[in-house]
């Protein structure tokens, strides 16, 4: 009784705020070293030119960086060396998303999306894509069971319990979504902007 409180609201669409008397607090791209580190944690040495490049492209945006390390991490848990590995992420990002990314554009903020989901997909056989954009019928950062994902699965496409969640895993470990616990239950979550890619 007569704490103060306050209201947290986070967006990446501030005009909705506009008829609203609040402070505003800008959120911009990741100070470089830690967007550094995000990048290259649990990779080997990286060229520092290949570095900057990634990290241009992806506009030092913390989901964008998550995805690139994880397919960095897959490449190379494949065999590919470093310097290959990250070379390929540079020139498909620069092929499909933009030479540097401005997170305040949504168009642009839009193309580094598809271009970096569409990247880590490419580690995926076409069927476990096809699942993945599946998962758009949920709604954006729910908890959503892992029996309904896998009830979701054996209606389309026939998987059992087991390939479900091997599914999943695969897909949490490039950083296409979010696996966790609530209470006894496992669950993924699906960020808003990855969801918007799976629609």
């Amino acid at each position: 009784e007569g704490q103060p409180w306050r209201l947290l609201v986070t967006t990446r669409r501030p005009v909705i705020l506009d008829d609203v008397a609040a402070r505003r607090i800008s959120v911009d791209a990741m100070p470089g070293p830690v967007a550094q580190q995000l990048l290259t944690r649990g990779l080997p040495a990286m060229d520092a030119g290949r570095e900057r490049e990634l990290l241009d492209l992806t506009g030092r945006w913390p989901l964008l960086l998550n995805l690139v390390n994880h397919r960095l991490a897959g490449d190379i848990s494949r065999g590919a060396a470093m310097g290959t590995a990250a070379s390929a992420a540079v020139s498909r990002l620069r092929a499909t998303g933009p030479a540097a990314l401005d997170v305040t554009d949504s168009g642009q903020r839009e193309t580094a999306v598809a271009a970096t989901v569409g990247y880590s997909l490419d580690m995926l056989a076409p069927a476990d894509r096809d699942r993945f954009f599946e998962l758009g019928v949920f709604f954006e950062d729910a908890e959503i069971p892992l029996p309904v994902v896998e009830l979701l699965w054996q209606g389309t496409a026939g998987l059992d319990a087991e390939e479900a969640v091997s599914l999943c895993e695969r897909l949490d470990g490039l950083s296409l979504l979010t696996l966790a616990w609530a209470g006894d239950v496992r669950v993924l979550v699906l960020h808003d902007v990855i969801r918007d890619f799976a629609l």
